[in-house]
């Protein structure tokens, strides 16, 4: 099988490329604007990159793949931010196209090759391992979910070959955690556990409540569930920065 990732080098296309056994073609951002790949005959194209799909869309209806798009919950906001209304408008031009695709609204992950200065998992591992204090700029009230990279890439290939057309499913963790506790159990992985400083710094609090919608829809009808516990998770976490830093 061949099969085509956009934006495959980052976080998620490496998850991915290391849970599936067939012929998969890694594009990053320099390959994606080159032509050579709108011709080829894709089985399936798994689309990443941060950009609108008009080219996937071009490269489908060429060779009849199937799309699996990588939204974002951030498209569920009352108010989207610029990055949740381009995913809005990439999920309608989707659905207008004709061709056959599915969605995944994305939420909350970790594990190896994430982004380590850009997610609050990062910056706490961060700071407790160079002794800390952890430090929160925020209140650390918000509300977020975490689902391990594995697993997330075990769903992403699911919902890609056995997902309903045109149907939009949640990825992500149906369990809670506060941003503060979050802190707490990376600290405890360290002795003397590591302090907490919750500095409340920053002008705009993030959404403080970021887990996924419909989650029961994603369990049903395609049997996906959570494998890794946070626990777990952020020992291998904590391994893989260590690991890559």
């Amino acid at each position: 099988m061949s099969i085509l990732i956009t934006g495959g080098t980052g976080f998620v296309g490496y998850a991915m490329s290391e849970n599936m056994h067939a012929q998969v073609e890694l594009l990053n951002r320099k390959d994606y604007k080159e032509a050579w790949w709108l011709g080829h005959d894709w089985e399936k194209i798994v689309h990443l990159a941060p950009v609108l799909p008009d080219r996937v869309i071009e490269c489908a209806k060429h060779c009849g793949a199937r799309i699996l798009y990588a939204s974002s919950g951030a498209a569920y906001a009352e108010r989207p931010s610029e990055y949740g209304k381009m995913k809005l408008q990439s999920e309608q031009m989707l659905k207008d196209s004709g061709v056959d695709y599915v969605v995944a609204r994305m939420f909350t992950f970790m594990g190896p090759h994430m982004n380590w200065d850009y997610f609050a998992v990062g910056n706490f591992i961060r700071d407790a391992e160079a002794g800390g204090p952890i430090n929160i700029m925020g209140d650390g009230l918000a509300i977020r979910s975490y689902l391990y990279s594995k697993d997330m890439a075990d769903w992403m290939w699911k919902i890609l070959f056995n997902g309903k057309s045109g149907e939009t499913y949640d990825v992500g963790s149906g369990e809670p955690i506060t941003i503060k506790r979050l802190a707490e159990m990376i600290a405890y992985q360290y002795l003397p556990v590591t302090q907490i400083n919750i500095l409340r710094k920053i002008s705009r609090e993030p959404a403080a409540f970021y887990m996924p919608r419909f989650l029961d829809k994603t369990r049903q009808e395609l049997g996906l569930h959570q494998t890794v516990s946070l626990e777990i998770m952020l020992g291998l976490t904590t391994k893989a920065y260590k690991n890559e830093k």
